[in-house]
């Protein structure tokens, strides 16, 4: 990267890459079922430029030659989509259509370093406060135009604009941009330290240094969308017919039913992507949906087969199946609302983590996830610390409800999902609080519910089954949208409601920091106050990627960014391999 200071970056220390590296082919090893090789290059980036996704996955299935154009990827999405802008969804079910219609502003390659993405990677000057990005030239949008340095601009100050309705606005809004109060304050509709300097051109303004602006540029929130068509179709409608810059045109969109991705014959990098077409259908069960994948009548499904059924796999994907399971970068874990009466006190919060048996939650998942020892972040992350759980004590718990006059526990109700793996998280809690004495109830909702209730609610429910992955190397993905007070002005998704001006604090310096030392320090400590001192969540288990794809469906790899998402650009369809 060109400039006086690049943004911390913990993977370019040959040493620290190394051990990264060995980390994710230990856990490869460990985890069982077919195709379980750490580190193997997916083979798809070129010269033209780089692709989204990068270079190395953390688990493959084996590919047949080389990549074919041509086909169609039969897929069966979740259901539970509220559309497709960029600048609104913190969704990673959305993300699977976002980022097939959408490039990012720059790219974290799956090595943890950044690369140019529609923009070169920007020069860095004024003591790393300003940021210079030039813009890919001759890059087209789906409706016909080119690209230019006001698309960026307006895009950025939409992505920033309360009325937008970002849910992921708790990772920008703490940014130090120049004019972004008065934004924020809505008392103006542009930032003005985002300024155009000409066609390919435009500069962010910093009040002081913040290690986190270039990676928060990587996620599919910071897709440069057309000026003149968000205008003339307005937010509403541009949420079911979004127009970018992607290998992707989407069309026929039904929140419902499904939608149709269709190759963009005018995409910058003529590379990608391979297929023609994504017939993508939602609404379909998934139990149902892994028996069309073995009969041949699907391609994909995004959701994860049930624990039972994943062993059955392992034994025989079927006729037309190849099952793939890797260990990824995201961890499994219990929200609790600390604005529920009895979870007000933390020696009672305390007690539930010490209630849940993970080493049981694992074995009802077919021992496919990796326990939990450390907090929130993984071992593929250079934040984990060893023994940060909370230890399994059922004895303890009950002593410490006694201690907080809950001798004879209270009601709890725990919200899960209807797909794998929340279903056994929510009930396996369940039946861990009520050996311990608490009322608890496991509320299975469908993934609409589950997002009106916890994402969308003022509100969330007692005990959340949640998820958190890491799709850039800083811990500033986590912790900002998760636990701080941003997180809850924003509405998504602190589901602990958890506000404490010392761990915002805490937050606030580690964008200030410069040093990788020092940034990974204070992610510690953050995960640290969370897990251990004021428990607000309880890490279950480190996530594994588990994909039945058919036979002809190749050049399957699970990222390590963006770990949940379909990267439909990376596939390919060879009829001969079925």
């Amino acid at each position: 990267m060109a400039g006086e200071r690049a943004p911390s970056n913990f993977l370019t220390d040959p040493l620290t890459r190394r051990v990264f590296m060995r980390r994710a082919i230990q856990l490869g090893a460990t985890v069982g079922g077919a195709g379980l090789l750490a580190a193997c290059d997916s083979g798809s980036s070129t010269d033209a430029g780089p692709t989204t996704s990068g270079g190395t996955a953390t688990g493959t299935v084996e590919t047949a030659g080389q990549p074919k154009r041509g086909g169609t990827i039969r897929f069966a999405g979740a259901p539970g989509a509220r559309g497709y802008d960029p600048h609104r969804w913190w969704d990673g079910w959305a993300w699977g259509g976002i980022t097939a219609v959408n490039d990012p502003i720059l790219v974290a390659t799956q090595e943890g370093a950044l690369e140019a993405g529609i923009a070169e990677l920007p020069e860095i000057s004024n003591e790393g406060t300003l940021y210079t990005f030039t813009l890919r030239p001759n890059v087209m949008f789906h409706h016909g135009g080119v690209m230019t340095a006001d698309d960026a601009k307006f895009s950025l100050d939409r992505l920033l604009r309360p009325s937008t309705g970002n849910e992921g606005s708790s990772l920008y809004n703490v940014l130090p941009i120049v004019g972004l109060q008065p934004v924020l304050n809505e008392e103006a509709d542009e930032v003005s330290g985002i300024k155009v300097v000409d066609d390919l051109t435009f500069t962010i303004e910093l009040e002081q240094p913040d290690s986190a602006l270039p990676y928060v540029l990587t996620l599919p929130f910071a897709a440069v969308v057309p000026r003149d068509v968000v205008e003339e179709m307005g937010d509403e409608a541009f949420n079911l017919a979004p127009v970018g810059n992607g290998p992707f045109t989407m069309s026929d969109v039904n929140l419902e039913t499904g939608l149709t991705l269709e190759r963009f014959t005018d995409y910058w990098n003529p590379e990608v992507p391979y297929v023609d077409r994504v017939e993508w259908t939602s609404g379909t069960a998934v139990d149902l949906a892994v028996l069309q994948v073995q009969s041949g009548e699907l391609d994909m499904v995004q959701e994860t087969p049930p624990a039972g059924m994943v062993s059955q796999l392992q034994d025989d994907p079927g006729e037309n199946g190849q099952l793939f399971v890797g260990p990824v970068n995201l961890e499994y874990f219990m929200n609790m609302n600390t604005t529920y009466e009895p979870l007000q006190n933390v020696d009672v919060r305390r007690a539930l983590a010490m209630a849940i048996d993970r080493e049981r939650l694992v074995r009802a998942l077919q021992g496919l996830p990796i326990v939990s020892k450390g907090g929130l972040f993984t071992e593929l992350t250079p934040y984990y610390q060893e023994g940060l759980a909370i230890p399994y004590d059922p004895e303890g718990a009950k002593q410490l409800l006694a201690d907080a006059g809950y001798a004879d526990g209270f009601d709890l109700n725990i919200l899960g999902q209807n797909t794998s793996p929340f279903t056994e998280m929510a009930q396996t809690a369940q039946a861990d609080l009520e050996a311990v004495g608490i009322n608890a109830s496991a509320e299975i909702a469908t993934p609409e519910l589950w997002v009106e209730k916890s994402y969308t609610g003022q509100n969330p429910e007692p005990m959340v089954a949640h998820l958190w992955d890491l799709p850039y190397p800083h811990g500033s993905y986590l912790m900002d949208g998760g636990f701080t007070s941003g997180g809850i002005e924003a509405g998504c998704c602190n589901l602990s409601v958890y506000g404490d001006s010392e761990f915002d604090e805490l937050a606030r310096q580690a964008h200030l920091a410069v040093e990788e030392s020092e940034i990974i320090d204070l992610y510690k400590q953050m995960d640290k106050k969370i897990v251990q001192d004021d428990v607000v969540a309880i890490p279950l288990f480190q996530g594994v990627r588990i994909e039945l794809l058919s036979k002809r469906l190749q050049g399957f790899f699970a990222p390590a960014t963006l770990s949940t998402t379909h990267l439909f650009r990376e596939y390919w369809i060879d009829e001969d391999a079925a």
